[in-house]
């Protein structure tokens, strides 16, 4: 059964209108067919001879010689066969591609298996493996160009956060009743975005006195005072921050104002 998924006919043009712009055309056609053809793994051989026979008509012409209709029946048939056999992850477009920049730019002046299959060859190993090489630096571009466009939001949005906390603090709010790790984690942005650094003194002085307030862990448990501790002393951290900054002053800071 096909996997290809079907687009409306407005969502097809626009996409083949934008591989078509950020590839060229032969290019663009390559990528298409492989996202929404079915390989030549998944075509009868008469199928596919059938599908082939109109590529090798229009070469036949191409190359100025007479078709002889028994012989094209023929040369389809076996070619088909090898293609089943030796190329079955390729689409009827490409195929057809193949065929067509062989015998435009070939030194081969006649139509048969062997040149047919070279075509092929010659077609895999160029034009299609820079189109695919293309497609998958673009793709790869893309995907990071929106991983960072969701990182800033994620950022902008856990800012928007700490800011709210901030004027919640402002308000009165006791940040004991807030989540410990919240604390912790919205005191390590601050600090990385060097806004506000507690002393690296005062920090081995609130871990030493974290640490002395946790009791031993039974033998054959993990330790775990350690992590405890620092993210402890971030949540104390905070605090210590808020008492530092001013809102105005932080709200500039982090909107780059």
């Amino acid at each position: 059964m096909s996997n290809i998924i079907k687009l409306d006919s407005n969502a097809l043009i626009s996409h083949k209108r934008d591989l078509i712009a950020k590839y060229g055309e032969t290019s663009a056609k390559i990528i298409w067919s492989r996202q929404n053809e079915e390989k030549a793994l998944n075509q009868t051989v008469p199928k596919l001879s059938l599908e082939i026979n109109k590529f090798v008509a229009s070469a036949y012409a191409i190359l100025g010689q007479n078709i002889d209709d028994s012989q094209i029946l023929m040369t389809c048939k076996i070619f088909s066969e090898e293609i089943k056999r030796y190329h079955s992850n390729l689409t009827i477009t490409e195929i057809g591609i193949a065929i067509d920049q062989g015998a435009k730019h070939s030194d081969d002046n006649y139509i048969s298996v062997k040149n047919l299959l070279k075509w092929v060859k010659t077609y895999t190993e160029t034009t299609r493996q820079k189109a695919l090489i293309a497609h998958k630096e673009q793709t790869e571009k893309e995907e990071e160009e929106k991983k960072e466009a969701m990182n800033i939001q994620e950022n902008d949005a856990f800012m928007a956060g700490i800011e709210k906390l901030y004027k919640d603090y402002l308000n009165g709010y006791d940040l004991e009743n807030e989540n410990v790790f919240i604390k912790a984690v919205s005191y390590a942005r601050i600090e990385k975005e060097e806004v506000f650094t507690v002393s690296t003194q005062l920090k081995k002085e609130m871990y030493q006195k974290e640490f002395e307030k946790l009791p031993q862990p039974e033998r054959g448990q993990l330790d775990l005072r350690d992590n405890e501790c620092k993210v402890n002393c971030r949540a104390k951290c905070l605090k210590i921050a808020f008492e530092f900054l001013e809102f105005n002053e932080f709200k500039k800071v982090f909107n780059n104002e």
